[in-house]
């Protein structure tokens, strides 16, 4: 490999925004950001990063549905109830068998069962 090539696969310098000033005073206050706020301003490329981080955090801890969910576990399920986890359970009559077992196969079944 050459110089000249090998130049090219160096990354490019960052460069500065030219012309793009970050005013502080035009986005809200973290402290009144709710679920119902547009923060759409605290992700643009010039707002510093740490305060993008504190309005996405304040926006999350402010939504019920974000803060208060609780990850999916497996130790969440009941294995005593066979009916209370997906995809579980005794078949019923309306289970197509084949095509439950082809689909389990991955589709390489061959003769009708």
């Amino acid at each position: 490999m050459d110089r000249s090539s090998r130049r090219s696969l160096r990354p490019a310098p960052e460069t500065p925004f030219v012309g793009e000033s970050f005013d502080p005073a035009s986005l809200p206050s973290i402290e009144t950001i709710t679920v119902d706020t547009d923060i759409r301003g605290f992700l643009q490329s010039r707002v510093p990063a740490a305060l993008t981080r504190a309005a996405l955090r304040q926006a999350w801890a402010s939504d019920p549905a974000i803060r208060d969910f609780i990850g999916i576990a497996e130790n969440q399920w009941d294995f005593n109830d066979p009916t209370a986890m997906p995809g579980f359970g005794p078949m019923q009559e309306t289970d197509n068998v084949p095509a439950l077992l082809a689909r389990a196969l991955g589709g390489r079944i061959n003769s009708p069962i």
